[in-house]
This record gives structure tokens, C-alpha cells and sequence, in this order.
């Protein structure tokens, strides 16, 4: 029998796995994904140039050789590394720091109903099931990407509601990674749990810092489960430095009769990838998804969703949104799938791509598989400048070219931000643009 030969590529992270055993005494299962994790990511290759969805993304930062990836996870966190425009607009109870999680006293009067906790503590109180049906319930790892979030799953974040349970005021996440004198890797890992008939509304704002000479790679994973008739309205945003890495996985299983409307904004960073499986396992699913990117410099970002209609009935929606400048590059590939008996399945999706500079490249590809034969589904993608009409109906009524254009690229971005379910996003946007030193003209 032939030996794979290990690509040593993957040395530097296979020693970090080595160097990061935690003395928690892991419960059997759990232990089982972790190795799993670490088998799948030794078996599965690099994805390349000639890889099925990785064509057009470029690796080579993750896996240079002269990186050394350190994970170390803190002990405690520091309220003072949260950024001010997350403070001001968001106020989280919430907090991952390279690791260390803390939860503050929610604000809820029916916090008490609430279960947010660590993954370790929910297994020491006698909650484990509700983290090992969680985790047990994703799916198989597709790529190297994913593999590495289950070896490196030493903690992470249950948010779980019992059934009826209702928590009207949103709960605030910061996710907090940076690199301090080495290159580092952080691995966060939310599951997100309602049981039937609950409701939440939850923002999670992943944030990053790095030093001039180190780089820093996140390697995020999201989970979702709503039972029936469960409601969740979903805020992630992403901001990092030119020497941020981001990979983000998220899946969400709704049951019959659920809603998701999920948000998500990535505002900042040098390479963002961000991939959405879901799957609508039951009838009568409601399911609304909006997005912004926004690209500069020589940034890259690439959307990758799937959503699945496996049972019929069910609606959803899509509307995406990418703004580039200077020669940044911003990919959006999107796919709605409908199985042969979801019938009166109802779906849209829509891109709109917003080219400020010659240089900066958007592209898009939306796609349909259909197998039932009594739907509604449509598709589209629009990409270009500024309409040098409208600059000109603009210029005509004495406004001038710079401020027109302005007008038009505040426009197009309101029109998906009108649709977030939360208050502020338009502020909260502009000010992030703004310190992040986001000019449009």
C-alpha cells in the first residue's frame, strides 16, 4: 500500500496542534472530533489554482514557509482591546481574546433563561449534550480550512435558548484576535442553539490587531441550529489589519416553520474568505440574507454560499453587495439549490458589485440547480462604476463630480444596509470606514 507523503506545508500547524494540547480532560467524543480534525487535515491536499472553487485564491500567505504559527490561548481579557466604535454602538457582554472567553451579566431581565457559557463549563455542569448534539450535527469537513477548526476545537461559545424562550434585546459578541510578537493563529468557534418555538437577535463583530512584523490568521467557525418554529436575527461584521488572514465558516440547519435573517458586513482586511452552507430541512422556512463587502488596496475577499432547499415551501432571499477600490479584488459565488420534493420553494438572490478605480476587480457568479418542477427562482449580478449619467444629472443641478459620485456610492450602500434588522448599521458603517481610513473618492 502506498504512503501519502505529508505536505510540509502542513508541518508548522501540526506542530502547533502538538505544542497546544490543553490538560482539560476532554470527554470522549470530543476528543474524537479533535483527532478527526488533525486526521482529515494530515489527508486532505492544499487547495490550489486547479482546485474546484479555490481558482482564484491565493493561499500562499497561510502556508509560507517562513511563518511559524503560534496558538496561545489568553487567560483572561481586557475590555480595553475592544475597539471604541464596537463599545459605542454595541456594548458587548460577550468577549473572545485570543482564546479567553468572558460573559458578563446580561442586561435581559429574562437573562436567567439564557444559557450562554463556554463550551468547557457547559460540559463540567451537565449541559454537554446540547454541545455534543451541536457539534456532532456539522458537517463533515470539506477542506483543509475546516479540518484545521476541529483539531484546533479546544473551546468556544454555546448560545443556547430552551424551548420558548424569548430574548427581546440583542446579545453583543467581540471577537478579538492579534498577533503579539509572533506569528499567531486564533481559532474561535460559536454554536448557536435555539430549541422550538425561542427568538434571539445576536451581533457578533470579529476585530483584529497586528504588529509590523507578525501576521495573524483567524480561523473562525459559526453554527446555527433552529428548531421548529425558532427565530434568529444574525449581525456578523469583520474588520483587520493589512496583515489579517480570515477564514469564516458558517452553517445553519433550520427546521420546519424557523426564520434566519442573517447580516453580515466585512469592512477591513487583507484576505477574507468567507463560506455559508444552509440547509432548510423543513417546510414553511422564512430565510434572508444580506451582505456588504468592502475592498481597498490590494485587498481580497471572496463570498462563498450555498443554500439548500431540501423541503418545499420555504422562501428566501439574497442580496449581496461589493464595493472595490485601488486594485483590491472581490469575489461573490453564490448557489441555490432546490432537492426534487422541495416544490413551492420560492427563492432570490441578487449581487451588485460597485468598481471605484480601473484596477480593482469584482466579480460575481450566481447560480441555480433546480430539480422540482413548481418553483420561483430568479438570479442576477450588475457590476460597473458610478453611472457617469447620473454623475452628469448630478453635475447639471450644480453638484460637483466628487460629491455626485459620493452621493451614488451612499446610496448604493444604503440600499442593503435599509434591510439589516438592527439599529444603527448605517452609522455604525460610516464610522468604521472612517477609522479605517476607508476613503470612496
Amino acid at each position: 500500500m502506498a504512503i501519502m507523503q505529508l505536505d510540509n506545508r502542513k508541518s508548522v500547524l501540526l506542530d502547533t496542534f502538538a505544542q497546544a494540547q490543553d490538560n482539560f480532560s476532554f470527554p470522549g467524543w470530543w476528543e474524537s472530533l479533535i483527532t478527526k480534525g488533525r486526521d482529515t487535515f494530515e489527508a486532505l491536499p492544499i487547495p490550489d489554482a486547479k482546485t474546484e472553487g479555490w481558482r482564484e485564491t491565493n493561499l500562499a500567505p497561510f502556508f509560507n514557509p517562513q511563518r511559524k504559527w503560534n496558538l496561545t490561548a489568553q487567560q483572561t481579557t481586557c475590555d480595553e482591546h475592544i475597539p471604541e466604535v464596537i463599545a459605542k454602538y454595541y456594548s458587548p457582554s460577550v468577549i473572545w481574546e485570543n482564546g479567553a472567553i468572558n460573559i458578563k451579566n446580561l442586561a435581559q431581565k429574562d437573562a436567567s433563561s439564557l444559557n450562554i457559557i463556554r463550551f468547557k463549563d457547559a460540559v463540567q455542569n451537565g449541559q454537554e449534550h446540547v454541545i455534543q448534539k451541536g457539534l456532532s450535527e456539522g458537517q463533515e469537513p470539506q477542506h483543509i480550512f475546516e479540518a484545521l477548526s476541529d483539531m484546533f476545537t479546544y473551546d468556544g461559545i454555546l448560545f443556547h435558548l430552551p424551548q420558548g424562550v424569548v430574548i427581546e434585546e440583542p446579545i453583543h459578541v467581540v471577537i478579538i484576535s492579534s498577533s503579539n510578537n509572533y506569528d499567531t493563529i486564533d481559532t474561535p468557534r460559536l454554536l448557536i442553539a435555539l430549541d422550538k418555538n425561542a427568538q434571539a437577535s445576536i451581533t457578533v463583530h470579529y476585530v483584529s490587531s497586528t504588529d509590523d512584523n507578525h501576521a495573524l490568521w483567524v480561523n473562525a467557525k459559526e453554527q446555527i441550529l433552529l428548531g421548529k418554529n425558532a427565530h434568529l436575527k444574525f449581525l456578523h461584521s469583520v474588520q483587520g489589519s493589512d496583515k489579517t488572514l480570515r477564514f469564516l465558516s458558517t452553517s445553519a440547519r433550520l427546521e420546519q416553520d424557523s426564520s434566519l435573517n442573517y447580516n453580515f458586513l466585512h469592512l477591513s482586511g487583507q484576505f477574507v474568505r468567507s463560506e455559508m452552507d444552509v440547509s432548510i430541512l423543513g417546510e414553511n422556512v422564512q430565510t434572508q440574507i444580506n451582505g456588504l463587502t468592502t475592498n481597498r488596496d490590494n485587498h481580497f475577499s471572496e463570498t462563498q454560499q450555498l443554500l439548500q432547499h431540501l423541503k418545499g415551501y420555504g422562501t428566501s432571499r439574497i442580496d449581496c453587495r461589493g464595493l472595490g477600490k485601488d486594485r483590491s479584488k472581490t469575489l461573490y459565488r453564490g448557489k441555490i439549490y432546490i432537492a426534487p420534493h422541495a416544490q413551492k420553494s420560492d427563492s432570490i438572490q441578487q449581487f451588485k458589485g460597485l468598481s471605484l478605480s480601473e484596477q480593482a476587480t469584482i466579480d460575481a457568479k450566481p447560480q441555480l440547480e433546480i430539480y422540482a418542477d413548481d418553483v420561483r427562482c430568479t438570479h442576477g449580478a450588475t457590476v460597473g462604476p458610478p453611472s457617469p449619467e447620473l454623475v452628469y444629472y448630478f453635475q447639471a443641478r450644480g453638484i460637483s463630480s466628487n460629491k455626485a459620485r459620493n452621493l451614488l456610492i451612499r446610496g448604493f450602500l444604503k440600499q442593503v444596509l435599509k434591510e439589516f434588522p438592527f439599529l444603527g448599521v448605517e452609522t455604525f458603517v460610516n464610522e468604521c470606514l472612517s477609522v479605517n481610513n476607508y476613503e470612496f473618492l
